[in-house]
């Protein structure tokens, strides 16, 4: 999992204390508290009662949690809320217990959110649901929602949504937010073909070579994609399925192919020297798009990759394998 460079990592207890004051006041404004992703259980509590809370049906949130006995809810217990929770992709060698950990909660009920029978058979490339702990970035002069949003890889949507603001361009000096783990909004763009089980990740690179410039802010801007150093010719490939919706010539990028992979999720290879596919043509995972060039604003020979979703650039090395 990527760390942001900038900001606070905060406790366990504070991030609990700050999301509950989020759900306070989105409950105060009339504003659907199901914005954010748990609700832990207080005294009193039954699921029926959570359900009205956050505008979320009972059925809605048995299926989310799949809760076996709804009645048994207990006082400190974690009710996932969100549509589009964050997603663990789990790596070799890692444990039920280990993840839980490193996210902050409890083995048992992580389980219970995926549905896992045994904690101790999961595998490689399963996609876990998780709620995550947060960073917290204290707003500086000059900075704007894009900006920010940029420099942590996710997309500005995802910030507004977890810290509660309707008006995301109304930021203070000072003023503190939650930065949503692992790309935030870009898991919510996934949400409407994969509501529970979501991918984050593609299953392989554009290009085989060595990282030359990175996603972030770059020479006083902001470099939006991630640069992959390669020998001239050699073949670029689709990451994912998809339709192309752009392959001629554009600017700086050079040659550049664009692929459309539905839920508001695009890709863009750029600097190509040559184009092997043709506009609304359909591409499966790995079929060669291109070959490396250095057209356009280049230094040299190498593929220039973006990810948007939902037009906002999303750092590339949270969805490479």
């Amino acid at each position: 999992m990527h760390r942001a460079q900038a900001g606070v990592i905060v406790s366990v207890s504070k991030i609990r204390i700050v999301l509950l004051g989020i759900i306070f006041v989105l409950a105060l404004s009339g504003v659907a508290a199901a914005q954010s992703q748990f609700h832990i259980v207080q005294s009193g509590d039954n699921l029926s009662k959570i359900a009205k809370q956050y505008g979320i049906s009972v059925e809605r949130l048995i299926a989310i949690n799949d809760l076996k006995n709804p009645d048994r809810l207990m006082p400190g217990d974690r009710v996932l809320l969100s549509d589009a929770p964050v997603v663990h992709i789990v790596q070799r060698g890692e444990t039920l217990s280990e993840i839980a950990k490193a996210y902050g909660v409890d083995t048992r009920q992580l389980a219970a959110w995926n549905g896992v029978a045994d904690p101790n058979r999961i595998r490689p490339g399963q996609e876990l649901v998780v709620a995550s702990q947060a960073i917290v970035h204290t707003v500086r002069r000059g900075e704007n929602a894009t900006v920010i949003a940029r420099n942590y890889g996710v997309t500005v949507a995802s910030i507004a949504q977890l810290n509660g603001l309707t008006n995301i361009n109304l930021l203070r000096v000072g003023q503190e937010l939650l930065i949503p783990p692992m790309g935030g909004g870009a898991v919510s763009a996934l949400a409407a073909s994969r509501p529970l089980i979501l991918r984050r990740k593609f299953d392989r690179w554009p290009v085989q070579g060595t990282i030359s410039s990175r996603f972030g802010p770059r020479g006083g801007s902001v470099h939006e994609g991630l640069d992959i150093a390669a020998s001239h010719g050699t073949t670029v490939r689709a990451v994912a399925p998809g339709r192309v919706t752009y392959a001629d010539w554009a600017g700086t990028y050079g040659m550049l192919v664009k692929i459309d992979h539905g839920s508001g999720i695009e890709t863009r290879y750029a600097h190509n020297s040559q184009i092997l596919v043709s506009l609304g043509q359909y591409v499966q995972a790995g079929d060669p798009i291109a070959k490396v060039g250095s057209t356009g604003r280049s230094t040299g020979p190498h593929l220039h990759f973006e990810i948007r979703v939902n037009d906002e650039p999303i750092d590339p090395l949270g969805w490479l394998p």
